[in-house]
């Protein structure tokens, strides 16, 4: 085994042998990963130098290759690996927050990974491992005294999964709403508040759980131009934590993080929220060039709404259309977005008059990667 890693090694190390062949070369890298892991779990001493190196290349696959669903389970063996090869329960604890916290961001930003069989399978097996897990209030609070939140978050996770909630799914029922307020709560006690600020996994959570209790449906849904109905208070708080994470946890942006476009969109969104419409724009331009979100950064997201869950009603002018069959597209001038046009589909605008000039006071407005669209009488979902 240590013979076929070692020519694995020399293959990827050497610039001309897979030149032009990156899919050979991310399947070289995933197959590598697996035989190291096996020689791992033969060693008597686990090294963890060589567990980072070896996540370290697997999270660069996934950055390329974002549909590479053999590379996330094996990256989550990794975990599960160095997981049990640690004896101190500190690291332990920690390793098994990283775990989960990884899997609630692929929540949001890979669904099709999480869904798959072969994923789900794995993931089990970190299930199993937080129900046989016992954090004590001394420990989280020991932890949290020395700038770890890892207590707090597997607390919080526990709670929240015997409660079972999901956050992709949303509040069902009275009970999953009461565990969330209570853990939304636990997350905001003044004596957690610098060490919850600083935790990325614990940050992710707290978002979710402020969306949750204040708008019961999650984040993300099936479908098209979902409506929220939240009070501003909750708006600025979820604008501040994706501010936070944005300023605290990217470090370098990149085209290819998922995790930082749904917290640039929720941004948006929040601005947008606020009013805050020119701002909303400004930060939706930096999301809207990446292609690598694929066919969903055309989607028409989340409406801006009042906070009892109506569309809020804007008045705009069309300043330009094309009438030609295949395009039918055009843009608006409203008012509170400056001279930021909205675009629209003039079907989507529910009416004949199409001429430039013609003015419409009851235009709604959705979000998406690529910026915002323009509606009129959009349906609830």
């Amino acid at each position: 085994m240590e013979k076929a890693i070692a020519i694995s090694k020399s293959l990827l190390e050497d610039p001309y042998a897979l030149n032009g062949l990156e899919g050979d070369r991310t399947t070289l890298i995933v197959e590598t990963s697996n035989s190291k892991l096996l020689l791992f779990d033969l060693q008597e001493t686990k090294d963890n130098y060589s567990y980072k190196v070896l996540e370290k290349e697997l999270e660069a696959v996934i950055t390329n290759d974002s549909q590479n669903y053999y590379a996330y389970v094996t990256l989550l063996k990794a975990y599960i690996s160095e997981y049990e090869g640690t004896k101190d329960d500190e690291k332990k604890t920690e390793l098994l927050e990283s775990m989960m916290a990884w899997k609630e961001q692929l929540e949001i930003s890979n669904n099709d990974v999480v869904d798959s069989e072969y994923f789900r399978e794995q993931y089990a097996r970190v299930n199993l491992l937080l129900k046989d897990t016992e954090v004590r209030q001394k420990a989280i609070d020991e932890m949290a005294n020395n700038g770890s939140a890892a207590g707090i978050y597997i607390y919080s996770k526990k709670y929240l999964t015997d409660a079972c909630v999901e956050f992709r799914f949303g509040i069902r029922n009275s009970s999953q709403y009461n565990a969330c307020k209570y853990i939304y709560d636990y997350l905001r006690k003044p004596e957690y508040k610098e060490v919850v600020s600083e935790s990325e996994s614990c940050q992710f959570m707290l978002l979710n759980l402020t969306w949750l209790i204040n708008n019961t449906s999650p984040i993300f849904q099936k479908g098209e131009r979902w409506c929220t109905a939240m009070k501003k208070e909750a708006w600025e708080e979820i604008y501040t934590i994706c501010n936070n994470y944005l300023q605290r946890f990217i470090k370098a942006p990149s085209d290819s993080n998922r995790v930082e476009k749904n917290m640039m969109y929720l941004k948006a969104l929040a601005l947008a929220q606020l009013g805050e419409y020119i701002e909303c724009v400004k930060t939706l331009t930096y999301i809207g060039e990446d292609p690598t979100i694929g066919l969903k950064r055309t989607y028409t997201m989340h409406v801006i709404c009042d906070e009892h869950g109506n569309p809020k009603k804007f008045t705009g002018i069309i300043e330009a259309y094309d009438p030609t069959p295949n395009q039918k597209n055009g843009k608006l001038r409203i008012e509170e977005f400056g001279n930021n046009l909205v675009y629209f589909y003039g079907p989507n605008l529910e009416t004949s008059r199409l001429e430039v000039g013609s003015i419409f006071d009851d235009i709604e407005i959705g979000l998406g990667y690529i910026g915002t669209k323009a509606f009129r009488m959009i349906k609830r979902v």
